[in-house]
């Protein structure tokens, strides 16, 4: 009985563990894909923001 108890606590914290490290994933591919779409719709957009100051700020924030 004590042995069910624990694979079923293990399962349960096992499962906890995944989701969260799964979630974490959708946060961070998120924010990628907020930060590429604030530099522009096409390749020469991306290039014209690149190459203001601003868009430094906003390359240099997607490199770390």
């Amino acid at each position: 009985m004590l042995l069910n108890n624990f694979s079923g606590l293990f399962v349960v914290t096992l499962s906890i563990t995944y989701l969260l490290a799964v979630v974490s994933a959708v946060v961070d591919r998120r924010a990628l894909a907020t930060h590429v779409h604030a530099l522009g719709r096409s390749g020469g957009d991306v290039l014209v923001t690149g190459w203001s100051p601003a868009g430094h700020r906003l390359v240099r924030g997607l490199v770390h």
